[in-house]
Parts: C-alpha cells; structure tokens; sequence
C-alpha cells in the first residue's frame, strides 16, 4: 500500500442500469486491477433504479468484496444524477467513472493514475471504433452544438479523472437526466486554469443489451439543459 495516501484515495464508480449480465464482470474486474495498483480505493455502485435484478447483484458484491459500496436510486433518475450522488458519496481524492455495461476495460485506469500526478484532471477520448450511424450523428451533432454555444473546451469521450479539489472549488448549477452536470465540470475546470490533460481510451462493442443513452427522453433533456447551463454561466460567471 502506497504510505502518505488518504484511507479513500480512489474512487471507481460504477455506473448501472439494468446491468445484470455485465456489473459482475466489471466490478470484479476493477477489484483484481484497483488492488494490483497498490492504492487505497474503493468501488461506489449507484443502481440507478435498475428494472432486472441488478439492484440484488449489486448488493451481493458488496458483500463479497471488501471496499464496495452501493446506492441506490429508487427509480430511474438519468445519468446526470448518477454523477450528482456521486459527488456527494464518493469518498476518494480522486474520482472515476466506469459504466457497467463493460463497454470500457477497467484496465483503462493504469493510464490515468500516473497522469494525476502532474494534473487535476484527465479525459480520456475513445479511438475509432465501429458505430451505427444514428450514433455516430447525435455524436457529431452533439460536439459541433456544444462548440457553438460555449467556444472552446477540451474534447471528451469516454472516461474521466479528476481530483476531488475540482469539486470543492467549483459551483455546479446544472440539474436534469443527462449528463451535462460533467459538462459543466469540465467547463468550469478549463475556464480556471485547472491542468488538463488527455489520452486515447480503448472502448469495446456491448457484449449485452443496447445503449441507454441515445433515446429521445435523454436527448430532449440534454438539449434543455445545454441552454440552462449557458445561461447560468452568462448569470454567474466561473
């Protein structure tokens, strides 16, 4: 165990929906990487009002493995407060974001723990990958809207790491389903100088299921709150 760290030095949150077939692989994953890092961690499950069973399997490794915690939201709330309880209930220096849908190898971690020395925060970008071209359209649509409205910002994609600090210096205003609340984060982190950085993640086909993100209930509320954010930062400034 590395000395001079806080007892929860890394936070891995592992994000659920309707996970069944996958959250055991990637949770038992992220335990045999995170212990092999030699750091103080632990594993935040939030269910976020998972349909299947999900909820129960969640609460089962937490009982079989040390250092796992688990939240859960009654009903289905969106990603955007999946990142909010995080927040508030991860205990770590620094924090990170996994979907438990598997579709990014836990084993992504081990670029990013060197990089924090130096930074406060880290994006990981995913390199080509195969996509429909519904999803490759709302992704290109998404990123030339967010550059319109808010000018420049650091590309993101994919995985994410930063220093809780971030958290503690920044105001977050952004409320709603997606996740625009990171996007206010990052934001706000460029915009104060916070050091950035970013690399190129490897991200895998879904072994399960289908994406949960690109329906028409989260890409109404996302543009909804792309508009709120601009006009909170025209409001209150960073």
């Amino acid at each position: 165990m590395n000395s001079g760290l806080s007892a929860k030095y890394l936070s891995v949150v592992v994000m659920a929906f309707n996970e069944a077939e996958t959250i055991i692989g990637v949770v038992s994953d992220a335990d045999s990487i995170l212990r092999n890092t030699g750091l103080s961690y632990e594993i935040l499950i939030i269910d976020d009002g998972s349909r299947d069973n999900t909820g129960e399997i969640c609460d089962n490794l937490a009982k079989e493995f040390t250092g796992i915690g688990v939240v859960h939201h009654k009903q289905n709330l969106g990603l955007g407060n999946v990142y909010r309880t995080a927040f508030r209930k991860a205990q770590g220096e620094f924090l990170t974001f996994y979907p438990a849908d598997g579709q990014f190898p836990v084993s992504n971690i081990n670029e990013f723990i060197p990089l924090m020395k130096d930074h406060d925060l880290i994006l990981g970008n995913i390199k080509e990958v195969k996509s429909s071209w519904v999803s490759k359209v709302l992704a290109n649509g998404e990123r030339m809207l967010l550059r319109l409205i808010f000018g420049e910002f650091p590309h993101f994609k994919g995985i994410i790491m930063f220093r809780r600090s971030i958290l503690d210096s920044i105001q977050l205003r952004s409320s709603g389903r997606a996740w625009m609340v990171l996007m206010e984060l990052l934001i706000k982190a460029y915009r104060r100088g916070f050091k950035i950085d970013s690399i190129s993640v490897i991200m895998r086909p879904r072994a399960y299921g289908k994406s949960k993100v690109n329906n028409i209930k989260t890409v109404a509320s996302f543009l909804g709150q792309i508009f709120s954010l601009k006009i909170s930062l025209l409001r209150f400034g960073v």
